[in-house]
């Protein structure tokens, strides 16, 4: 909806082999994340041929698609949606309290916050996405964030720092 008005949304994919136009769909996704394994499925069926390898760009990369490919036996050439922040090390740079700049310990099962104290495992979760895909959580807290010198650039949260991580990637 924008302005107060109902819009038609649509979302075209389109599958190419040797820069031929392969077949293409119509979603009401609004992310491409929620319509390739749709897509995919019916370029299959509608072409009869089974596919060895996909390339895709980072709006595709997601768990539930990487997961589907797989099952598929289909190549996935598929950037996940992270990857050209890692590649960045300017980006990285620029925020250093980002949750992927905390030194995590392995053996404590906790993050380290940026002053050294210890984010602990407060425990685990389950989400369902849009499209019905589980994903796994733990939560990760730290004791207290009240007289921290840091406190405004670490984080924005209203109470102690919480980081929560996905267990799919």
């Amino acid at each position: 909806m924008r302005n107060g008005q109902l819009k038609p949304a649509y979302n075209v994919q389109i599958s190419t082999n040797n820069q031929y136009i392969a077949s293409c769909s119509i979603h009401q996704q609004t992310t491409e994340t929620t319509t390739l394994i749709e897509h995919v499925s019916n370029h299959i069926q509608q072409t009869g041929t089974k596919l060895a390898n996909i390339t895709a760009d980072a709006g595709y990369g997601s768990e539930q698609n990487y997961q589907w490919l797989e099952s598929k036996r289909i190549k996935a050439y598929v950037k996940h949606n992270q990857f050209d922040r890692q590649q960045n090390k300017n980006i990285a740079s620029k925020k250093p309290y980002s949750p992927e700049n905390l030194v995590y310990d392995e053996q404590q099962d906790q993050f380290i916050c940026p002053m050294g104290k210890p984010m602990v495992n407060t425990g685990s979760y389950t989400r369902v996405t849009k499209a019905g895909y589980v994903q796994e959580y733990t939560r990760y807290e730290v004791e207290s964030c009240k007289w921290c010198r840091l406190r405004q650039v670490c984080h924005g949260q209203k109470g102690n720092r919480v980081i929560e991580v996905n267990h799919n990637l």
